[in-house]
């Protein structure tokens, strides 16, 4: 047996065959492999089919927790039987019911619409769209991407932070600066991926918590599992993080692989 099949044998071993669990994902990096244009970063078509395999599994429920809008994960991830997450915990949206169980603030959105047209006017004037910066505003957050230009990082982190000086987005708490993967975003404090994963949590009885994430945003959400008191299993995807007892996998492809072994497991027990 291969080296990633025993790492897979030992993950599943951890899960139980029947009794309710929740199965907590990411999407970039975890469904899907990074992209260049974040725009383009869509779910392949046998990943959604495994997903959609386990989440009608019996007494199995799914959630996508992304920074993403949800407008956006409906899009990139396509029609799944799951929760959507967007905005790190900001919008809430049961795709089953296809309604929206929280939203974002207007007022800061509004702020946001306002942050993205200057920043849009900044980035052509001085060309760097041309040169592989992508903005990307979503409802109540907004992000810059320099993973086509990775050598204009320390340039377009001054002038995001100078435009949200300009609009003074900082000052009252409810808007705070995140760092990820080549990308700084602005996104609102009320809720993040770890109160998000735990709201979850709260909402039925399971009886053991599967999390899979790959970038410092997740690690609240890990935390929040491991701090719930109940079984679980943390899956990473890369070695950009660590976790106290994390299982790690290589790539998204060992995620679907993952997801769809658990699904025939979740359904013939």
């Amino acid at each position: 047996m291969e080296q990633k099949d025993l790492v897979l044998d030992k993950i599943l071993q951890t899960i139980p065959a029947a009794s309710p669990i929740l199965v907590i994902l990411d999407k970039d990096g975890v469904l899907d492999p990074f992209v260049e244009n974040p725009e383009k970063a869509f779910v392949p078509e046998l990943t959604r089919d495994a997903v959609n395999r386990l989440a009608g599994a019996p007494d199995t429920d799914v959630a996508i927790v992304s920074g993403r809008s949800v407008e956006q994960l409906k899009t990139l991830a396509g029609n799944l039987n799951v929760t959507y997450i967007g905005l790190h915990g900001n919008e809430k949206y049961d795709n089953q019911t296809r309604k929206y169980q929280r939203q974002p603030d207007p007022e800061i959105a509004e702020k946001i619409i306002l942050l993205g047209k200057n920043l849009k006017k900044i980035l052509a004037e001085k060309k760097l769209g041309n040169k592989g910066v992508i903005l990307e505003v979503k409802n109540c957050a907004a992000a810059i991407h320099w993973r086509k230009a990775p050598e204009l990082e320390q340039a377009v982190t001054d002038i995001f932070l100078k435009a949200l000086s300009d609009q003074n987005l900082l000052a009252d708490g409810k808007l705070s600066l995140q760092a990820g993967s080549m990308f700084l975003e602005l996104k609102p404090n009320l809720y993040n991926k770890g109160s998000a994963a735990a709201e979850l949590i709260r909402s039925k009885n399971y009886n053991h918590i599967v999390c899979i994430g790959d970038d410092q945003t997740d690690l609240s959400m890990m935390e929040a599992v491991k701090e719930s008191g109940k079984p679980h299993t943390i899956v990473i995807v890369d070695s950009r993080i660590n976790f106290p007892g994390a299982f790690r996998l290589d790539s998204p492809e060992e995620v679907k692989t993952l997801l769809s072994l658990l699904a025939a497991k979740r359904k013939t027990n």
